[in-house]
């Protein structure tokens, strides 16, 4: 990608095939976040941790913006608990971010001020193309589905020491407070933790599926959060582990999440379930985790079935009906073998001219960044 105010004859984005679909690429670079990644760059953003080594984070310094919380480098894979800056105020860098290297199942999310500089850039340097309140209304005008009902698609926590921070301070914008007391209530620790959640109806990110709780690792597959919700007290660690899935293809989700104080059920119907079993503040009030699970979603398009004229299914013969499966399947395994040898000897034939243009042409350009357009050409 280019950044604005470079070489008009090059401005714009390029990626590898394979990092479009599925279809074309293996994972973990194959879900079209490396597009979302570059067009972050071609709209003025910066990778969150400003491509130094400090921890400096400034409206002049680093990325540009001060809602990234400051990082030192780069994160690769999917991890959980990484923190690089005392000066960051979350258990973890904001590796999910897009602007960062995590893998694309991981990549959920841009910042408020992230989309300031973005909508910005659009009106300095592309001549102001955003669509207006009468033509775009939200992601299903782009071929996304919109969710139904919310659904929460990540959670956090927050820390602080001494004194209890003000209301405004406990979670930061689009995240809301799923328990509006300190976590620690009750405790003798100094540390005031805070647990904070973000919902949506966007049904191009992924969602939680499932959060239970462990003084050890979590299940494999699931990531666990990095802050201990017994620090500052004596016994066991205590984390939040959570199982995390695609929502394209699954439906089903975290609707809400709460803490259940002393037992006190009573604004709960029989909807949540609650995790009796674990106590996560054992030196103070007892609180016991509640969730709320539902599908968000329904696909009609697997549901909904022809309203014309159909033919009784006992008019068929059993010969008839086999022969007419036959063809079928036939006709089928036969689309499949012309399409996958489709995109393999699109592949092959493309991979060599495709990694010298995007490697050669692009890299040397003013302000171009290919650094993820490499993995999965």
């Amino acid at each position: 990608a280019q950044f604005p105010g470079g070489n008009s004859a090059t401005d714009g984005v390029v990626n590898g095939i394979g990092t479009m679909s599925p279809a074309a690429g293996g994972p973990p670079y194959n879900l079209g976040r490396t597009a979302t990644h570059e067009i972050g760059h071609w709209l003025n953003l910066r990778h969150i941790w400003g491509d130094n080594t400090g921890c400096t984070n400034t409206v002049s310094i680093s990325d540009f913006v001060t809602d990234t919380p400051p990082s030192s480098s780069s994160n690769f894979g999917c991890p959980s608990g990484v923190k690089r800056c005392s000066a960051n105020p979350y258990t973890q860098d904001m590796y999910m971010n897009y602007m960062d290297y995590v893998e694309d199942a991981c990549m959920v999310m841009f910042t408020q001020l992230q989309k300031a500089r973005a909508d910005a850039s659009i009106q300095q340097y592309r001549g102001g193309f955003t669509p207006t309140s009468a033509t775009t209304t939200g992601p299903s005008d782009i071929g996304y589905k919109t969710a139904e009902v919310e659904y929460i698609n990540w959670v956090y926590f927050k820390k602080f020491e001494g004194d209890e921070p003000s209301d405004d301070e406990k979670c930061y914008d689009a995240f809301t407070l799923y328990y509006d007391d300190d976590l620690n209530e009750g405790s003798d620790s100094n540390i005031h933790i805070y647990g904070c959640m973000q919902k949506t109806k966007y049904m191009n990110v992924g969602h939680i599926t499932d959060i239970y709780f462990t003084d050890n690792e979590c299940a494999e597959g699931d990531k666990r959060d990095n802050q201990n919700l017994n620090e500052g007290n004596e016994g066991d660690e205590i984390y939040l582990c959570y199982s995390h899935a695609e929502s394209t293809d699954n439906y089903d989700g975290l609707l809400d999440i709460t803490f259940i104080k002393d037992d006190d059920t009573s604004k709960l119907d029989e909807s949540w379930t609650i995790n009796t079993a674990k106590n996560i503040n054992p030196n103070g009030i007892k609180l016991n985790f509640a969730m709320k699970k539902g599908t968000f979603y329904h696909d009609e398009d697997a549901t909904i079935q022809s309203a014309g004229p159909q033919t009784p299914i006992d008019t068929f013969t059993h010969s008839e009906a086999t022969q007419y499966i036959g063809i079928g399947v036939g006709l089928a395994l036969l689309a499949l073998a012309l399409i996958g040898a489709v995109i393999c000897r699109h592949n092959y034939s493309k991979k060599r001219a495709m990694t010298a243009y995007v490697n050669e042409a692009l890299a040397n350009e003013y302000g171009a960044t290919t650094e993820l357009t490499k993995v999965n050409i």
